[in-house]
């Protein structure tokens, strides 16, 4: 092997490394979110942490989760379960698709498409409710009782390009609301903004 097979293999070793890390210490001891109280609604931010520490964690796990992904050694949990946004299992909503729960109080889908339109409609419900700003959805979706709302608010706001107070036409951006909260929810984004648009819009 020369110097540069070397070098590129001590690298992924060292990511997978960071991966595993990872996954076993951050994503066992924090990854089942909380519920809501809506039903059907996600949550699954992580919960517990707040302010400049949770924003540096938050960074650095994305990053984490993005390189493990990337390198085929991590698959996040809402991703194996087809629930790309992290809904709570609700036995009396019956999404299209759903199979079941996967022992932790998250819903499992049988495709990635049935579950992005379980979070498609999940946000047109909110809508319907009046719960149509960034900050109104996410403190609905995420309540601060067990997750960093405030970051994870800032973080769909900024990915959308929109303020967080401001009431937003959500029919409209279903597709970027549904594409930053799986990025904010995976710490990657592994569909193209076609698929989405096409399954959040779905009857």
């Amino acid at each position: 092997m020369n110097g540069d097979g070397k070098i590129l293999w001590w690298l992924l070793a060292l990511g997978a490394g960071a991966a595993a890390y990872w996954f076993f210490i951050y994503q066992g001891a924090s990854a089942d979110g909380s519920t809501s109280g809506d039903s059907g609604s996600g949550d699954a931010s992580g919960g517990g942490q707040s302010g400049a520490s949770a924003s540096a964690l938050s960074s650095a796990t994305e990053g984490l989760s993005s390189l493990g992904y990337t390198l085929g050694v991590y698959v996040p949990k809402g991703l194996r379960n087809h629930n790309p946004g992290n809904l709570r299992y609700v036995a009396t909503v019956q999404w299209n698709g759903q199979v079941g729960d996967d022992g932790t109080g998250y819903a499992v889908f049988d495709s990635d498409e049935h579950g992005v339109r379980a979070l498609g409609h999940q946000l047109q419900t909110y809508a319907g409710r009046g719960i149509t700003s960034v900050a109104q959805i996410i403190s609905t979706y995420a309540p601060s009782s067990e997750n960093d709302t405030q970051a994870y608010i800032a973080d769909v706001a900024g990915r959308v390009g929109v303020d967080p107070n401001e009431p937003l036409d959500v029919y409209a951006l279903l597709p970027q609301l549904a594409d930053a909260i799986i990025h904010h929810e995976q710490g990657v984004q592994p569909f193209a903004i076609s698929d989405l648009t096409n399954w959040v819009y779905e009857p």
